[in-house]
């Protein structure tokens, strides 16, 4: 996760000595990500600097902000070896990076990210302690920003819990605050997305298919024997009587009386 721990309180206190009690919303941070079925995520997260603020971290350009977040100044090291194919970009107010990550644990991703299973489901949470992130400095003018997670399990979510979290659809959940703030969500889902069940619905109708054409096929030759058989006799008789009318006649023998005659 974008860690803000130590960078927040340097950032307000700069901001302080500059006089931007009125800045608000310096970083926000929004995570898009996808729940696999071994229960690793991939997505992406999206990073956005106030270019007014971008300056007291030292970063004066989208690429400046690449090379912070990868040498472990706005997130520890652990976590930037897991963000892959980073594009930088700006707006008019910002300088922004986009990066993915592909088969990424939550732990991964974020210290106080986990993820367990038991079976097909699968129970995300997410914590962080305002209190550990807050500065000495009160400045109750300045808001750091914010974060958004968009979470998609392949199954259906059975359970959300938690300030800020929102089922959105069957399978997503959003939660959203602000950095400032404490953060404990729980979200339960099942990791079948229901494919292998209607593989295995289609294999059977398969079977059963295959049986129905075997069992049609045996009822068709056990009716042709058994035609076969009754017009057998029928034939051969008809042979015979051929037979008889072809075999040659002996000659009938004149009578005795006859040639005496």
């Amino acid at each position: 996760m974008i860690s803000t721990r130590v960078r927040k309180s340097t950032l307000i206190a700069s901001m302080a000595a500059l006089g931007l009690v009125a800045l608000s919303g310096c970083m926000n941070i929004n995570y898009s990500l996808n729940v696999n079925a071994d229960a690793t995520l991939s997505g992406s997260i999206e990073l956005s600097v106030a270019k007014q603020a971008a300056g007291i971290l030292g970063i004066d350009s989208p690429e400046d902000l690449n090379s912070k977040l990868r040498s472990g100044d706005l997130t520890d090291q652990a976590a930037a070896e897991n963000l892959q194919s980073c594009v930088s970009s700006e707006d008019a107010e910002n300088y922004i990076l986009k990066c993915q990550i592909t088969n990424a644990t939550a732990s991964d991703i974020s210290e106080n990210w986990s993820m367990t299973t038991d079976g097909d489901i699968a129970t995300f949470s997410a914590t962080s302690d305002a209190s550990a992130n807050s500065s000495s400095v009160d400045l109750p003018g300045i808001s750091q920003g914010g974060f958004e997670l968009t979470l998609t399990f392949p199954g259906e979510i059975s359970s959300v819990t938690g300030e800020g979290a929102v089922k959105t659809g069957p399978n997503t959940v959003t939660s959203k605050g602000s950095l400032e703030d404490s953060m404990n969500i729980t979200v339960v889902g099942s990791l079948n997305d229901g494919s292998s069940s209607m593989l295995w619905i289609y294999i059977l109708l398969g079977v059963l298919a295959l049986a129905a054409i075997a069992v049609l096929g045996f009822v068709l030759r056990s009716g042709s024997r058994n035609a076969n058989t009754v017009e057998q006799p029928a034939v051969e008789g008809a042979d015979e009587a051929v037979a008889i009318q072809a075999a040659p006649q002996e000659p009938i023998a004149p009578s005795e009386t006859g040639d005496q005659q």
